[in-house]
């Protein structure tokens, strides 16, 4: 989704850009993204927020629990960084134990814009962990 994603917003001429916590090097799922689209990978926050502020970037959209939990800790850290966050769910938070899932939705949500899900399946765990469903 996040590679169609990103294809779909460069052919209607937005300027995106795909950021990975780190390099997977499965080539199949690479080769399927835009050659024109930047890729950036970083796990560290001031280099996150290097990237977002150099090119300025007003929007990021997250698909894994450890982008969205690099993200926060971007915003936590570099108070004057204004880029909104929209969040997707697809399944990271309900493959791990319940109660974890529940304290990390909790710690990002001050960072998160709106979040999103993929099925309605995803929407049980932000409605457990008091997320309001208008965000």
């Amino acid at each position: 989704m996040p590679i169609r994603l990103a294809n779909y917003l460069k052919e209607n001429h937005y300027r995106v850009a795909v950021h990975c916590v780190k390099k997977n090097g499965d080539e199949k799922i690479e080769s399927l993204l835009d050659p024109d689209i930047p890729v950036y990978y970083t796990d560290r926050y001031w280099k996150l927020a290097a990237i977002l502020i150099g090119h300025n970037y007003k929007y990021i959209h997250s698909h894994c629990i450890a982008s969205q939990m690099l993200f926060a800790r971007t915003q936590k850290r570099i108070s004057m960084l204004q880029t909104k966050h929209m969040a997707t769910l697809h399944g990271g938070y309900e493959g791990i134990e319940r109660e974890k899932a529940i304290r990390l939705i909790k710690e990002n949500d001050p960072y998160v814009t709106c979040w999103t899900y993929v099925a309605d399946n995803n929407l049980p765990i932000l409605q457990d962990a008091g997320v309001p469903a208008g965000k």
